[in-house]
């Protein structure tokens, strides 16, 4: 044993020193035929076919060799090294890993691993005993031990060149191949062929290929100035509301005082109306409360810019009324921007009205650094769920949401003021167990294909959105005994998404409660008078 693998050793080293002197060009011909089979390999796994991307490359042959070209550039840098063998493998062994990792994530999420997903790193190992089990953590973790010895290894035992770096050669090699990367990219981007912004990021990883779209998330980050930007353009749009704030001052007045309600906004987030799924069945209605409100307040339709993950963004639109899609591909900016920056949104607009202004998560306070944004988003105080005195855990391990409305309540009474409360929710979140039903049984759900794993899946999750319907039962039961008017106003959603539908009659109560669902997502508005 101990012979053949000093047999491979030999075999290897030897490959790697011949490869040194290949004349330049042999040498980039094995580095443009090591990007194309690496781009077909980070196809099939970002597909998670075989078929797929052969598919993919005869209907868009021009995309297969612009993300070709992109892996070849980062090659192309081993030039500049007398390691040239190991720096080779090294980035390519990168570019395997990242791809590899987005087949993993794709098993357990829509969204497709992108590089915010590195600064979500602390987010990831905190849900870790949820999505794995242990003999998957102890697998990923010996994974992990496992690349670094190997890398150490590889940097001690591939051979280096022997004669010197040419770094002219190299350098002129690599401005050529990022030059030609970059003026493809331009082409590309100005014929519509790719875009460099991305609506749908599963769609466009798709679309336009794993390399390209993992690089532009690399470098894509932040919001740009507008190319129309200007004082006198701000200060126009400054005069314009300040119009508009002048008509509803007149109309905030009820006696001669000022009208302020309280405003309070739960986003229930994995939380749907499963009658929308064709093929799934109940006995019951699993969202009762949900619907009643729904046929007796007004309720709509609204789009979300999430499905399967990245609930912070629909957080994120929702509060500051911003474009995430504005930003770069799949840039969360509770983990970029907002760590350093304040920004407008509802919170810091009611604060400066006068209001106290509240969050609530029963998560970990770190989650997405909503321990850091919300401060930078104007919210005084912020209640996570290491605050939370009494609250109950479903059986995969999320905090129920029936705790809710006891820090709802706290929040509205803590001051004499009025109150903007905001409030996340957590209790539908995966991952959704197969091989029982682990949770109580309100709900009986079948399936027309009866699948057992799947069955079992949407029971537990039907069940939880039952308990999240009860919760907005009693909160509103707590709102009425309250003793304040309010005008309860539902929002009904679908399973596209983000699509809503709005129906139901106003009545002349001056608060207000608005309920809006989303494919995995709700959000409930409430307004009432002091």
């Amino acid at each position: 044993m101990k012979d053949k693998i000093k047999k491979i050793k030999r075999k290897v080293g030897s490959g790697i020193n011949k490869s040194y002197e290949l004349p330049l060009w042999k040498w980039l011909l094995l580095c443009l035929g090591l990007s194309l089979g690496l781009v077909v390999i980070l196809e099939m796994l970002g597909r998670r076919s075989l078929i797929s991307p052969f598919v993919f490359i005869l209907y868009n042959p021009l995309i297969f060799f612009y993300n070709i070209s992109i892996i070849f550039f980062t090659f192309t840098i081993a030039l500049l090294f007398k390691r040239r063998g190991f720096v080779m493998g090294f980035v390519g062994f990168l570019w395997l890993t990242v791809g590899v990792i987005n087949f993993v994530v794709l098993g357990f999420r829509i969204t497709p691993f992108s590089a915010i997903d590195f600064l979500m790193f602390s987010d990831v190992l905190s849900m870790f005993s949820i999505y794995f089990n242990l003999f998957q953590r102890i697998l990923i973790f010996s994974s992990i031990l496992v690349f670094i010895v190997l890398l150490v290894i590889a940097f001690l035992k591939i051979p280096k060149l022997k004669k010197k770096v040419n770094y002219v050669q190299g350098i002129i090699v690599v401005v050529i191949s990022f030059a030609f990367v970059y003026i493809f990219t331009l082409f590309m981007v100005e014929t519509a062929t790719v875009s460099t912004k991305f609506t749908n990021l599963g769609t466009a990883y798709k679309d336009y290929g794993f390399a390209y779209c993992f690089a532009n998330s690399v470098i894509d980050q932040g919001i740009s100035e507008p190319d129309d930007y200007s004082f006198e353009k701000i200060d126009t749009i400054y005069q314009e509301t300040q119009e508009v704030k002048d008509i509803h001052e007149k109309n905030r007045y009820v006696n001669n005082k000022k009208k302020y309600p309280d405003i309070i906004v739960i986003q229930l987030e994995s939380f749907i109306d499963i009658g929308r799924v064709d093929g799934v069945n109940t006995d019951i209605e699993s969202i009762p409360n949900f619907k009643e409100y729904e046929e007796k307040y007004p309720s709509g339709f609204l789009t979300v810019p999430a499905i399967g993950a990245g609930t912070a963004n629909t957080e994120f639109e929702i509060v500051t009324g911003m474009k995430s899609k504005s930003f770069g591909a799949g840039e969360y900016p509770y983990k970029t921007i907002l760590t350093t920056t304040p920004c407008e949104s509802m919170a810091q607009i009611l604060l400066r009205e006068g209001y106290g202004t509240h969050a609530i998560h029963n998560n970990k306070a770190k989650f997405y650094s909503r321990d850091v944004t919300y401060a930078n988003l104007g919210f005084q105080t912020f209640t996570s769920l290491e605050y939370m005195k009494h609250f109950n855990r479903t059986e995969t391990g999320w905090a129920k949401d029936s705790c809710l409305p006891d820090e709802i309540m706290a929040a509205l009474e803590c001051d004499e003021e009025p109150d903007f409360v905001f409030t996340i929710s957590v209790q539908g979140h995966g991952r959704y167990p197969k091989d029982e039903l682990k949770t109580e049984e309100h709900v009986k759900v079948t399936l027309d294909n009866e699948d057992p794993e799947l069955t079992n899946q949407f029971g537990y999750f039907v069940n939880q959105c039952y308990e999240m319907d009860m919760m907005i039962a009693d909160l509103k039961k707590r709102l009425d005994e309250r003793g304040e008017d309010y005008l309860p106003l539902k929002v009904k959603g679908g399973l596209k998404s983000g699509e809503f539908t709005v129906r139901g009659d106003i009545s002349s109560r001056m608060s207000q409660i608005i309920t809006v669902l989303s494919a995995g997502k709700v959000l409930k508005y409430h307004f009432c008078e002091r």
